[in-house]
Parts: structure tokens; C-alpha cells; sequence
């Protein structure tokens, strides 16, 4: 039940988009690889582009 309730809240919270245009290629390697991650593409992006932002931030 916890854990349903922290799910809702994130689903709330995460309420921004973005869009990016790649190529179709570049797209299945994506998707490809975040199944190899047992996640979806927008969590499998999140996790490896948000800690790379914030060390290019600390690096600043």
C-alpha cells in the first residue's frame, strides 16, 4: 500500500515532458537497452542523464 501511494505521488510530481528528435536507429538502441535494464526508456534516460547533469553543474 506504501509503496502504491509513493508510486501516485511520483506519477504526480513528474508531471513535466520533453521532447527530443533522434532517429529511428538510434531510438530501438534505446529502447533495446532499457529492456536489458527491466525499465522503460523514460526511466533508463532519467537515471543516466540527470547524474551526468548534475556533475557537469558541480564541475561548473
Amino acid at each position: 500500500m506504501v509503496k502504491y501511494l509513493f508510486q501516485t505521488l511520483k506519477l504526480v510530481e513528474n508531471s513535466e515532458r520533453v521532447s527530443i528528435r533522434i532517429t529511428t536507429e538510434d531510438k530501438s538502441l534505446l529502447i533495446l537497452v532499457a529492456s536489458l535494464e527491466n525499465t522503460n526508456l523514460t526511466e533508463f534516460i532519467l537515471r543516466n542523464v540527470v547524474p551526468i547533469a548534475r556533475q557537469v553543474i558541480e564541475n561548473n
